[in-house]
This record gives C-alpha cells, structure tokens and sequence, in this order.
C-alpha cells in the first residue's frame, strides 16, 4: 500500500459520499490506524483537527444536522485531490516488454510554466532526455501523463510515441538498468 498524507485520507474518504457524518469518520478503520501512527496523542482528536484544518483552508465544507457535523468536499478539495493522485508514482510492470516509449511537446513560450512542470514531472517518474523536447522511458506512462497534461490543460501539445527498436538500443537498457 503506498504511503498516504493523512490530509489526502480524509480527503478520500469524504470525497466517497456527497455528505459525510463525522462519526462515521471517526469509526473508520482504516483512518484510525493511519491516525494512530507515530504519536501518543488520540487518533480521533487527531482526525477532529485535520477536519478543522481542512474546512479552514476550503477542502471540505461542514455543517451541522441533529447536533452531529457533516462534511462535504469542496471544488478546492476534489482539486486537492485530483494533484495528489497525479504526484503518486505510476505503478511499473514487474516485466519489460522491450518497447521504448518517448514523449514529445510543443508547449508555447506563453506556457513555459507549464512547460517546466511537465519536464519536471517527467524526470521524477523516471523520463531521461533522449533529444531537445523528446524524453524516453521503457515502460508505457502514457495514461499517467495524459491526466499530467489533461490537468494543465496542455493535451493538444504533447504527442506519445512507441518503438520496438531505437540506435543504441544497449546504452539506453544499460542507463535503465534493464
């Protein structure tokens, strides 16, 4: 299991119903474990202050039925959600099929910010530069970047490519480890 920010948990586990009550919360299995790590203090009251900390910064919406809070995720909340999910590595195949993947963009100037994140990104799941605007890797993350670039808004701008062979095939499995 990989290893969750607790924030993003929470964040999880309201996101699975449009309305959340905060005993259901706090009865979790699963929250109270990773609460419970690391610390002496109770995970409840430790679940009850992220709940706080998440409503001060927007993330989830409370209010009250019956005396009980309820929570709800927010749009800044789903958003939240949605850019942790694309930082968690993509799971590689335990086998290299001996295809080679590349990814190419044309990004404008006007989006070099954007541009230097997508590289960035590239080089954190494991992308070596192959030539200007043209990356490598031996696994197929195309469905990773592709939420990468659908979240930047910059989809039309990069392009996937495969390849059974390339020149100098035993540098690159060499480089990889392969």
């Amino acid at each position: 299991m990989q290893k969750l920010n607790k924030s993003t948990a929470l964040l999880q586990k309201v996101s699975t119903k449009d309305i959340f009550p905060e005993s259901r919360i706090l009865k979790d299995p699963g929250l109270l474990e990773l609460f419970s790590w690391h610390t002496t203090r109770s995970p409840r009251a430790r679940i009850k202050d992220t709940l706080k900390l998440l409503v001060k910064n927007g993330s989830l919406s409370e209010g009250q039925l019956n005396q009980e809070a309820l929570y709800s995720i927010t749009p800044k909340g789903s958003e939240r959600l949605a850019l942790s999910d694309q930082k968690r590595a993509p799971a590689l195949p335990q086998k290299w099929d001996h295809r080679w993947h590349f990814v190419t963009y044309q990004i404008p100037v006007e989006k070099k910010a954007v541009r230097n994140a997508i590289i960035l990104e590239l080089k954190r799941v494991g992308f070596l530069r192959y030539g200007p605007a043209l990356w490598i890797f031996p696994y197929d993350l195309s469905n990773h970047l592709k939420k990468v670039a659908l979240h930047a808004k910059i989809s039309e701008h990069i392009e996937y490519i495969r390849a059974d062979t390339i020149s100098n095939q035993k540098i690159w499995q060499k480089k990889f480890k392969l």
